[in-house]
């Protein structure tokens, strides 16, 4: 459904009309703004005893049982019938143990949309420094992924500190020139893209690594919210730009002939490497829905 952006973007243009609502509109996955869950909340973390009791304390929870010694927490809020499912994988877990508690709160009774928080309680085994994966799957939103370097000290206590890659990326550019659309994404085997709306394949991480070295440079970060058009321009630009990144990070932005500062050079710099990426067919979803 995304080849429909092309021919959506192109009448825009020509009538000189600010393309954001209908281009959010055209997105097959957009969810509507404002439904309830449509946004993965960012994880809260704690790391040691203390901060474990100030972020519950925070958030409201109740975290009787899960303040052991040097224990570390995190957080995720969902919700039941199409909310992000979490799951924990941790490189070595020789080093780190993780517990994982559905908390409803005091609700009397669920069903489908009633929200929740999904707690992982990590307690070191032995000293040592290890990566851990929070992976967050929906069948109605993009996937939110966290990643971390756990730390277990030789008291064991265990202390978590975020990991900053891509998650997903959808880049999108219309203008007198073609170009391809990319849609990205991290999964348990790699890293996954699709081309122009086609069938998806492995992206080599090298390529991966580069377009995050490009955000960091010029600080994509800071075209969030970006939101602009310049009316009655024929033969200009638009583009359409969503990120996210594994320490929560959130980037949206898209414009029709406006542009956010350092926009060519960055954005010409990730198109020239995704369309230089090494790519492998055979990415496939089975192995998450089975």
């Amino acid at each position: 459904m995304k080849c429909l952006i092309p021919a959506l973007l192109a009448a825009l243009l020509l009538a000189g009309c600010a393309s954001v609502p209908n281009i959010e509109a055209a997105r097959p996955d957009a969810v509507p703004a404002g439904g309830a869950g449509t946004e993965a909340a960012k994880p809260e973390t704690a790391s040691g005893d203390a901060a474990n009791n100030e972020a519950a304390k925070a958030a409201g929870e109740d975290v009787s049982g899960a303040e052991e010694q040097g224990s570390a927490v995190l957080y995720f809020s969902s919700f039941d019938g199409g909310g992000h499912e979490y799951s924990v994988e941790i490189e070595d877990p020789s080093i780190l143990s993780c517990e994982s508690v559905r908390d409803y709160g005091k609700r009397d009774e669920l069903e489908d949309g009633s929200p929740y928080r999904q707690v992982f309680t990590f307690t070191g085994l032995k000293p040592g420094t290890t990566s851990v994966a929070v992976y967050g799957r929906s069948p109605i939103m993009e996937n939110d992924d966290s990643m971390y370097t756990a730390t277990v000290d030789e008291k064991l206590v265990v202390t978590l500190e975020s990991v900053r890659k891509i998650s997903t990326m959808f880049l999108y550019r219309n203008g007198s020139m073609f170009y391809n659309s990319y849609n990205l994404s991290h999964w348990q085997d790699g890293y996954h893209v699709s081309v122009n709306d086609e069938d998806e394949q492995f992206i080599d991480t090298e390529a991966v690594d580069a377009l995050m070295k490009v955000i960091d440079e010029y600080d994509v970060a800071s075209w969030d919210g970006f939101d602009e058009s310049t009316d009655y321009v024929f033969d200009g630009e638009g583009f359409w730009l969503e990120i996210t990144l594994t320490d929560g990070t959130s980037i949206q932005a898209r414009g029709d002939n406006a542009f956010p500062d350092n926009y060519f050079p960055a954005i010409s710099e990730m198109q020239d490497i995704l369309d230089n990426a090494e790519l492998t067919p055979g990415a496939s979803l089975d192995f998450v829905y089975d």
